[in-house]
């Protein structure tokens, strides 16, 4: 697989990163990831619920920042600078509704919605990188530990161990 600028791979960059939903690749049932709970509140309009146990992978000095809402806004909006589909044509605005809420309005009723934000490209990243690889924090189940040669050694995510996803 083709390594991109942040020095991952597709199947990498899918340890790597979590979004806020995900799909169970054996049942294609949805699940939370990164959110707790969503609420339709119209059509075009839902209140997503953030987990409060998720933090960014540790920064190389061992700081781990926690998930915020205001990291998943300004998440969004990049994604949407990046002509992200779902970000761009989809998704009119996002704005915090307290500590772990998220109010997301469409621009019109999009019932794809969930597996949009399940796919690579609504990863949520946050701020500083790995050092061994350019590639931002993420709070998915492995980091990126050491490059060996042409290999990227990857370790299991300290900080997250009550999953409920399908494990691999």
């Amino acid at each position: 697989a083709e390594v991109g600028p942040d020095g991952l791979d597709p199947l990498t960059r899918s340890l790597v990163y979590s979004r806020l939903f995900d799909f169970d690749p054996r049942t294609s049932a949805p699940y939370a990831s990164l959110a707790r709970e969503v609420e339709i509140i119209e059509p075009q309009l839902l209140r997503i619920r953030l987990r409060d146990d998720i933090y960014f992978h540790p920064t190389a000095t061992g700081e781990a920042f926690p998930l915020t809402v205001d990291a998943v806004i300004e998440e969004f909006a990049e994604r949407r600078a990046e002509g992200v589909f779902v970000f761009r044509d989809v998704i009119d605005s996002v704005e915090s509704s307290g500590e772990h809420d998220l109010l997301v309005h469409l621009r019109a009723p999009f019932s794809l919605l969930f597996e949009h934000l399940s796919m690579p490209n609504a990863s949520i990243r946050g701020v500083g990188d790995y050092g061994v690889v350019s590639a931002r924090l993420g709070t998915g189940p492995f980091l990126p530990l050491r490059a060996d040669g042409q290999s990227l050694i990857l370790q299991a995510n300290p900080l997250r161990g009550d999953d409920e996803g399908p494990m691999l």
